[in-house]
């Protein structure tokens, strides 16, 4: 959260966490957060730099424990350890990593002297090249044995690839590809199913080959495709085929998230960022018990550790996020996470001059355009008037709270932001709600009393038209509240 005294004015902020370059500058072009591969593979000029460049790239990247396993195996089998994998697929869910995965051993195949090929499935055209073509013009510099639209067998792959070794492929977007390919006839059947066929001689091949390796991403799930019946049975095709050799990888697990987002998003490493905020963490943590609204089943020592590994946002930030919004359809887990907060961590210093100390789901600016559109875009459209009625308009019940609780405080407005950021997931059985300790964590710091706090939220019961109660639990639904309606109906009279 933002450091503001007990009547919410703001106090300078810390240092410990400094934006990167691009974040002060306002840059959130979708290719800054999805790199393609191809793109890196040929150093085309619209790729961003960050990419391009291997040290830009890995010191802004944050090694997990699978990827380091990744560059490991991958880098043993092409040095001929036949102890190590062959063929590697990395399944993840939507912007999970799979891509920036690819480009990291892309990079990293130059220090171990093979050569790589990259296959594109999204920039791979279906309706012109095959797969095996590709791969044999890559390799020899033309098409002459691979040009039928039948897949070669497992041999003549053999001979092809034997020759180029240590060689590393590199497929992304396989299933893309499949998916296109299955409207083109080629005899009998279609260039989906050929490809198929393809991928199970591709397997054969490189198994019985010492220094060569296939690393080849597949997403988790349908919802990147044409999901109809019949792109189901080729997905589950693909991975049954895929799935005979190879070794499902999962690159970012959900713990290691907060690393990933504080290394791309902050400079220095993460020791450097922790070693000065060490006084901020504990201060919180200890505030938060003292103020007897710590998350439930936590104490301070454990609520310290969860603040050490989120910061500098607070731990609900990136659980609202990963495991609420990030159920959404088409919300990209990782790289949606790290564009919307590049535009949250912008916005705030933008407002106020300076990088925050903590930042809470309450610092998210729903009147910055940017940020609303990023939001609006993964739900219903009418939520962008319920953002405008209930907190950013000059007349919005939130606006109408802050000018009772007197004094230039915005407790309203930033109560009615983070219960709108609880109130969204594309989980049915999810919590879509806010408790009053979840709010007064968001809202509150050591200048401010909690209590304050109760106050806000009953003020919001009155003024906030969509908002809606269950139990001590709050959020947004696009239908009215009832209480609220019923007191403009007095006031009308």
């Amino acid at each position: 959260m933002v450091r503001r005294s007990s009547n919410g004015s703001m106090k300078p902020f810390n240092h410990c966490a400094k934006p990167h370059k691009d974040i002060l500058e306002g840059k959130f072009s979708l290719e800054l957060y999805a790199a393609k591969l191809d793109d890196v593979y040929r150093q085309t000029k619209n790729c961003p730099e960050e990419y391009l460049d291997p040290k830009t790239f890995f010191d802004r990247t944050f090694r997990t424990k699978s990827f380091e396993k990744i560059l490991d195996d991958v880098e043993g089998r092409l040095k001929g350890d036949k102890t190590r994998d062959s063929f590697l697929n990395i399944t993840t869910p939507f912007g999970g990593g799979k891509t920036h995965t690819l480009i990291g051993l892309l990079h990293k195949s130059k220090e171990w002297n093979a050569k790589p090929i990259v296959l594109d499935g999204v920039g791979i055209d279906a309706n012109k090249e095959t797969l095996w073509g590709y791969i044999e013009k890559e390799l020899d510099g033309k098409i002459e044995k691979f040009g039928e639209m039948a897949p070669p067998g497992s041999r003549e792959l053999m001979k092809l690839l034997e020759k180029h070794q240590p060689l590393l492929i590199l497929i992304d977007e396989a299933m893309h590809y499949v998916s296109i390919a299955r409207a083109i006839k080629a005899g009998s059947t279609t260039v989906a199913e050929l490809t198929i066929k393809f991928f199970q001689q591709l397997t054969t091949a490189v198994s019985s080959l010492d220094k060569v390796c296939v690393v080849c991403t597949v997403p988790a799930s349908t919802i990147e495709f044409d999901n109809d019946e019949e792109g189901q049975k080729l997905y589950a095709s693909l991975k049954k085929v895929i799935g005979r050799t190879d070794k499902v990888i999962t690159p970012i697990k959900s713990e290691e998230i907060p690393n990933v987002i504080r290394r791309r998003l902050f400079s220095g490493t993460d020791k450097e960022i922790l070693d000065k905020a060490g006084e901020d963490i504990t201060k919180f943590a200890d505030y938060c018990e003292r103020e007897k609204i710590l998350p439930e089943g936590l104490t301070s020592v454990k609520y310290r550790k969860e603040l050490e590994r989120s910061y500098p946002f607070l731990p609900h930030v990136i659980d609202v996020l990963y495991e609420n919004w990030g159920t959404i359809a088409n919300f990209q887990r990782t790289r949606g996470v790290l564009r919307l907060l590049s535009m949250v961590v912008h916005s705030i210093v933008a407002r106020h001059g300076d990088s925050p100390s903590f930042i809470s789901t309450a610092d998210f600016d729903l009147s910055d355009n940017d940020i609303q559109r990023e939001l609006i875009s993964h739900i219903d459209e009418k939520f962008s008037g319920i953002i405008y009625k209930d907190i950013t308009s000059e007349n919005s019940g939130a606006k109408k709270i802050d000018k009772d609780m007197g004094q230039g405080t915005d407790f309203g407005e930033r109560v009615a932001t983070t219960i709108f950021m609880y109130s969204h997931s594309g989980d049915a059985n999810a919590k879509i709600s806010a408790t009053i300790a979840d709010l007064k964590r968001a809202v509150c710091n050591e200048n401010i009393i909690p209590a304050t706090i109760d106050t806000v939220i009953q003020k919001a019961r009155e003024n906030l038209a969509y908002l809606h109660q269950t139990g001590d639990r709050f959020h947004f639904k696009l239908k009215g509240n009832l209480i609220k309606l019923k007191n403009d109906t007095v006031e009308n009279l």
